[in-house]
């Protein structure tokens, strides 16, 4: 679920299409969320047979800390990589705006804490380029990551939030108490992959 202020806009070339902003978003708004009509299934459920499923997954979707693979039905899905990405997570509860976002500017993410299980060469042109971008790149951007978010959470209730009411009941609520510091900032960390943790939960069908 993604803000309502921007587009999707064709690139051409490898990577297709991008997301930028119709508006300024300002430091420290939601821009993503996981919503009620995003798909959330395990590997093997019957559910990804369907057709348009087969036909997006390998592009599109990303792979959530259970495990689970999820295929955004939105703009979110068309979200670009950069290494200096002008959105990151606050744990896995949501993505906020690292910075402010001027109207026409891409929105970007960094792809390291998607779980990735191929690397990629990075043409992203910015200054920090890694050049290569790996699923073990989560662990060594965290502690930077981290304090980004931490500078953020402040900002949260002070600046227009119109993704915060349609926020699944759990992700709002826990953010809710984050803001309030009745609950820690959570690390970047959050996201990444624990197969422990997959192995023990059961999910199918639909997700929330």
């Amino acid at each position: 679920m993604m803000h309502p202020d921007i587009e999707v806009v064709d690139i051409g070339g490898p990577l297709g299409h991008g997301v930028v902003a119709t508006s300024r978003i300002p430091r420290g708004t939601i821009i993503w969320s996981l919503g009620p009509k995003d798909v959330v299934l395990l590997p093997g459920d019957p559910g990804l047979n369907d057709p348009e499923l087969q036909a997006e997954l390998p592009r599109h979707a990303y792979t959530d800390a259970r495990g689970r693979l999820v295929f955004c039905r939105d703009a979110g899905r068309y979200m670009n990589h950069s290494c200096e990405p002008s959105t990151t997570s606050i744990g896995a509860v949501c993505d906020l705006a690292l910075r402010d976002i001027e109207a026409g500017e891409f929105l970007t993410c960094d792809y390291a804490l998607l779980n990735l299980d191929v690397e990629f060469d990075c043409a992203c042109g910015t200054p920090s380029c890694r050049g290569r971008i790996t699923a073990k790149d989560l662990a060594r951007r965290a502690p930077q990551l981290d304090a980004l978010v931490g500078s953020l959470v402040d900002l949260v209730p002070r600046v227009p939030q119109p993704l915060r009411p349609h926020m699944l009941a759990d992700d709002a609520e826990r953010l809710g108490r984050i803001i309030q510091g009745l609950e820690p900032v959570p690390s970047i960390l959050e996201n990444q992959h624990d197969p422990v943790f997959s192995s023990s939960e059961q999910f199918s069908g639909l997700s929330h």
